[in-house]
């Protein structure tokens, strides 16, 4: 029992208490509130965080899988940025800038209620070392079983049968994509003049020229001279039954657009393959044939080489849609030999191809 006093004092010590639970009550409320709008902003940056880089991704993917629409991809998000959208609230935007020579960047902004996230992920030119790794690239099955030899990894969109016990990587199945090569457009004249050179005659072509068609004689010979630099020289027809010599420090990039046909006993590069990379256009036709030798890097993946009866050799390597042993198809006595590119060749221009750099955050 309270005495009078005490009772005097419980009314104002229970309205204490009641406003201290209030106070306390009105707190933890205010708390939970801010707990709630901050779990759900976490929440809209997490989904802002993702549409940003599904966004990239999907961009990256598809400039991965298409390198020569690079360039478009870039005139195209210039103005008008690529975009998605899982509901009223939750998009994202995307864009593309840079040089495919040297790098592309890909921006992406997710926006998730009123959370916003920016990512950011560049794509860098595949070197020449990236690209030829292999001794043959196939499009198509590809069937070694019946060659002279084959040395060096091999690689098929399609089905590889090789010898048992075969000492290389065998990949089979590959997603690996490659564009078709770039033509030089100034140099690509299908009217360009011809070149017919006799019997035990020697020809020089010095810079960059676009011809027709070239025919060589038996012992003839056709020298290119690099100068030290980049020669590119873009021929429909090339037919030689003669040697192909190319001279100076740097390297010969030779682009055929019809078909190109190396016949009995010949050279073509005497020297390291890195000094020679031959292009073939979209459904070219490459022919070695009769003990011809070629020392080159073979870039056509969408062409098809022909390595026909005869000790016929390529060192260097082979990217095309199909490699052919010969018309028969029996055994052709040809030879692949891989060689390793050399460190200090770069991404090639007449190849456009990317690999994705790391993740990081815009602002």
């Amino acid at each position: 029992m309270f005495t009078k006093n005490e009772k005097g004092l419980a009314l104002p010590l229970v309205l204490l208490i009641m406003l201290t639970v209030s106070l306390l009550g009105v707190t933890v409320w205010q708390y939970s509130v801010t707990d709630t709008i901050h779990v759900a902003l976490d929440a809209d940056r997490m989904q802002a965080h993702y549409l940003a880089r599904s966004g990239a991704d999907a961009l990256a993917e598809f400039i991965v899988r298409n390198p020569s629409r690079a360039t478009e991809m870039i005139a195209k998000t210039a103005t008008n940025k690529a975009t998605g959208a899982l509901g009223n609230d939750k998009n994202f935007k995307v864009n593309v800038t840079g040089d495919p020579t040297s790098l592309i960047t890909i921006t992406a902004e997710g926006i998730s209620g009123k959370a916003t996230e920016t990512l950011i992920l560049d794509l860098t030119p595949l070197t020449a070392s990236e690209i030829f790794n292999n001794a043959i690239f196939s499009k198509a099955d590809l069937d070694v079983t019946k060659m002279k030899s084959v040395t060096g990894d091999l690689e098929s969109v399609g089905n590889i049968s090789a010898p048992g016990g075969y000492g290389y990587r065998v990949a089979r199945n590959s997603a690996r994509v490659f564009s078709s090569p770039l033509i030089p457009s100034l140099l690509a004249d299908p009217n360009g003049a011809d070149i017919s050179i006799a019997n035990n005659e020697t020809r020089t072509i010095t810079g960059n020229f676009a011809y027709g068609t070239i025919e060589m004689a038996p012992n003839a010979t056709l020298v290119f001279d690099n100068g030290g630099g980049v020669q590119q020289v873009v021929v429909r027809s090339l037919t030689t039954k003669g040697d192909i010599s190319v001279v100076g420090a740097g390297r010969l990039e030779l682009f055929i657009t019809g078909s190109a046909d190396f016949q009995t006993p010949l050279v073509v590069n005497h020297t390291n393959p890195n000094n020679l990379f031959v292009f073939l256009a979209d459904n070219t036709t490459l022919t070695v044939q009769a003990n011809g030798q070629i020392n080159a890097f073979i870039y056509g993946p969408n062409a098809d080489v022909r390595i026909q009866s005869g000790n016929s050799i390529i060192n260097g390597a082979i990217i095309a849609n199909l490699i052919v042993k010969n018309h028969a198809g029996g055994a052709s006595n040809g030879s692949v030999n891989f060689r390793q590119i050399d460190h200090g060749i770069r991404p090639l221009t007449a190849i456009a191809g990317f690999r994705r750099s790391v993740w990081r955050e815009g602002r």
